[in-house]
């Protein structure tokens, strides 16, 4: 080992020099790493206090100063909405169009949880799921309680329903996620938000309906019997006689469309009790779609 006290007084100041510079380093690394934490946490007191002690060290630091300008504008404006609005909720809404990429996961978890301490949890965020911000904001664990809680009290909420399959899907749990996309589609196609869907193989579905079979209607309301044709949506089990399926696995509309009227008769098939009623199921599969149920005794049977 070399001790400082053996270098000659030129090294010992070098490395004086060295280890101040490596501190002042340091800190500036933690103050810009906090900094950057607490913005896209939107934490922008925070964000205001670490980027601001970083400008005062290192004024020439550019990242620093974008950063803190960044921040002021956006705790300013929020502060102004606040004050003439008198609802952080209503605050953070109109404060949207200026919230940029690096702030945007931190802007949709506050407002999740702003409203939910305001709202109760699940509600709705200006017409919109809150849990579809907590799964925005990478907060999936929150987002799965939270659309729970709202399915809770709206179990036909199609589209909450599709963001719930979202955020199973996104926990690696597909199983599970897909069964409530089936559910979410049986229920009301239309509300389905598909621009949302985090399974690729699920969104794919309505351009097969409409691209690969003769389809009547709109494609949406094939979803569900085209996706459990095409194997991805599990199949229903056939039943024992005299056993019914489980009312989930139907479509909730006193009218489904023929997509939807179709997978009621695939039920039907596969839950029938002698050979007439399953050849009678399938002669009604045939009249909404002879290719579909073609594909379906082809691959399933």
């Amino acid at each position: 080992m070399v001790w400082t006290s053996a270098l000659p007084d030129a090294s010992l100041e070098r490395v004086a020099m060295q280890a101040l510079q490596l501190d002042l380093f340091e800190e500036r690394t933690v103050r810009l790493a906090r900094g950057r934490s607490a913005l896209r946490a939107f934490d922008l007191s925070s964000a205001r206090e670490e980027l601001a002690a970083c400008v005062l060290r290192y004024p020439e630091d550019r990242e620093a100063r974008e950063g803190l300008a960044l921040a002021c504008r956006l705790g300013d404006r929020l502060a102004e909405l606040e004050v003439e609005h008198g609802d952080p909720v209503t605050a953070l809404l109109l404060l949207e169009p200026e919230v940029d990429g690096a702030t945007g996961e931190g802007w949709h978890r506050r407002l999740a949880q702003e409203a939910e301490r305001r709202h109760g949890c699940g509600c709705d965020v200006a017409g919109t799921p809150a849990g579809l911000h907590w799964l925005l904001g990478g907060n999936l664990e929150e987002a799965q309680r939270s659309l729970q809680d709202t399915l809770g009290g709206r179990p036909g909420d199609a589209r909450a329903r599709a963001y719930l399959a979202d955020v199973l899907f996104c926990r690696g749990q597909v199983r599970q996620a897909r069964q409530e996309y089936l559910r979410a589609f049986l229920a009301d196609p239309e509300a389905v938000d598909l621009d949302q869907l985090a399974d690729p193989d699920v969104a794919a579905l309505p351009a097969i309906a409409e691209n690969e079979y003769e389809i009547p209607g709109p494609c949406l309301d094939w979803v569900a019997a085209v996706g459990t044709v095409e194997g991805v949506f599990p199949v229903p089990a056939a039943t024992l006689p005299g056993i019914g399926t489980s009312a989930d696995a139907h479509p909730t509309n006193d009218s489904p469309g023929r997509g939807r009227s179709f997978y009621r008769h695939l039920l039907e098939e596969r839950s029938a009790r002698s050979h007439n009623e399953r050849v009678a199921a399938r002669r009604r599969m045939k009249q909404h779609s002879p290719s579909l149920l073609a594909a379906y005794l082809g691959r399933l049977r």
